[in-house]
C-alpha cells in the first residue's frame, strides 16, 4: 500500500454486464410429478408456519463481539479520550499523552512515527493511520480534528503484516458514532455502499416442556428439524443432541459432520421415519 491516496485510479465500470446474449435454446424446465408434489407440500407448510408463527422465522442472535473487533485484533495500547484533558486539537492530545507516537513536522507537513515496542525504538517511516477504519494519508487533517469527536485511539506498536502489505505500526481513531463525523474525506475518494456483516440467524426448534406447550394446537410443519453447528464431544468423541420432530410425516435424513483435533473430518448419514409405524 502506498503512502498516498492519489497513487491509484480505480475506474468503476458501469457496463460490467454482457449486452449480447447467446442464441442457444434452453430446453423447457419440467419437474417430475413426484417432485412437484413434494415442493407443493413444502410450500404449503412454509406458508402455514409464516401465518401462525411469523416471529419465529426471523430471530437473530445478539451481535458477536468478534464483529466489532478491528482487523488488527487487540491493540497494544488504547486511549479513551474522555479520561484525559480535552485539548482543542488532536495534535495537542498526541503531544501531551500519546507517548507511543511521535509527531514531527517537515516542510509544513506533519508526520506520525509509531513506537516499535519489540525493538525498543521508533519506526523511521509512518504507520497506517485510520479513522473509523478508513485509511487517511493527510496527517495534518488528523491533527486538526476535534478530540471531542474521538472516542478512542488504538495503537499497534509493532510491524503488522496484512496479506502482501506491511505497516510500521497502526494508529486507529474511532469516533463515537463510527461515521467520520465532521471529517472531510479526500475528494478523490470513492464511496461504496455495501452490505456489512449479517446477524447470525437463530435456528428455531420448539420445546414441549409444559402441558400448555404439549397441548398447543399450533401446527408444526418444519422440514428441517434440527441444526446445531457447534457441538463439542467429550474425550471419547461422544456427544448428545435432542430435538422434537414436526407434525409432518415422512422419512427424514440426518447428517452428522465433525472434525477432530488433527483436522481429520468425518461424515455419517442416516434416515428415520416420523409418524409411521416402525
Amino acid at each position: 500500500m502506498g503512502t498516498s491516496d492519489k497513487e491509484y485510479n480505480l475506474p468503476v465500470l458501469k457496463d460490467a454486464y454482457a449486452s449480447e446474449f447467446s442464441d442457444r435454446k434452453i430446453p423447457e424446465f419440467r419437474l417430475p410429478v413426484n417432485v412437484q408434489n413434494a415442493l407443493l407440500s413444502h410450500s404449503i407448510h412454509t406458508q402455514v408456519q409464516s401465518v401462525y408463527q411469523p416471529e419465529l422465522s426471523s430471530r437473530f442472535l445478539p451481535t458477536s463481539a468478534l464483529v466489532k473487533t478491528p482487523f488488527y485484533g487487540v491493540p497494544d495500547k488504547r486511549y479513551k479520550l474522555r479520561e484525559y484533558t480535552n485539548f482543542p486539537t488532536l495534535e495537542e492530545s498526541f503531544r501531551e499523552f500519546v507517548i507511543e507516537v511521535l509527531v514531527r513536522k517537515k516542510y509544513q507537513s506533519s508526520h506520525f512515527f509509531a513506537f516499535d515496542k519489540p525493538n525498543n525504538r521508533y519506526f523511521e517511516t509512518e504507520p497506517l493511520v485510520l479513522i473509523d477504519g478508513v485509511p487517511v494519508f493527510n496527517t495534518n487533517k488528523i491533527l486538526a480534528y476535534s478530540p471531542s469527536l474521538v472516542k478512542q485511539i488504538d495503537l499497534l506498536n509493532r510491524k503488522y503484516f496484512y496479506g502482501p502489505f506491511s505497516f510500521n505500526g497502526i494508529v486507529s481513531l474511532s469516533t463515537y458514532a463510527g461515521d467520520l463525523k465532521g471529517f472531510e474525506l479526500d475528494p478523490n475518494a470513492i464511496i461504496f455502499d455495501y452490505e456489512g456483516v449479517q446477524q447470525q440467524r437463530e435456528f428455531f426448534s420448539p420445546v414441549y416442556e409444559t402441558s400448555a406447550q404439549v397441548n398447543s394446537r399450533l401446527p408444526d410443519f418444519r422440514n428441517v428439524l434440527h441444526w446445531a453447528p457447534n457441538i463439542n464431544t467429550n474425550g471419547q468423541g461422544k456427544g448428545n443432541v435432542s430435538f422434537y420432530t414436526s407434525d409432518k410425516k415422512g422419512t427424514y435424513v440426518g447428517v452428522v459432520q465433525g472434525m477432530n483435533q488433527q483436522g481429520e473430518i468425518g461424515v455419517h448419514t442416516f434416515t428415520f421415519k416420523v409418524g409411521e409405524a416402525l
